[in-house]
């Protein structure tokens, strides 16, 4: 990865992402995690992680109904989606990007 390049995480259980597999930092360790070239590519494949797998119901771009029609999801803007990771020293691992923190919840 050139220096300067982010990646982004979206979030979705690494069985069911469709990102490719990176390094990144040691808290991110053997955990399998994968990233996104894009915050917009993240947030399709987190919403497609909705759809196909949990049964949510696509109402618009950002909003999907519970399964269980207790309430409706509404993600963040695509162009803030996910949690931005940086290159780190030497750039042969992402860490996360200090200008923008939170937004994901990764399962492992």
């Amino acid at each position: 990865m050139a220096r300067g390049t982010t990646v982004h995480l979206c979030g979705t259980p690494p069985e069911h992402c469709g990102g490719s597999l990176t390094v990144l930092s040691a808290g991110f360790k053997n955990k399998g995690i994968k990233t996104h070239h894009s915050p917009q590519e993240a947030m399709r494949c987190h919403g497609r992680y909705l759809v196909g797998v949990l049964g949510y119901e696509k109402l618009s771009s950002r909003e999907f109904r519970d399964p269980k029609g207790s309430g409706i999801r509404v993600l963040t803007k695509p162009c803030r989606f996910g949690a931005s990771m940086r290159a780190g020293k030497e750039g042969n691992r992402n860490m996360p990007d200090g200008r923008r923190t939170g937004g994901v919840i990764t399962s492992c």
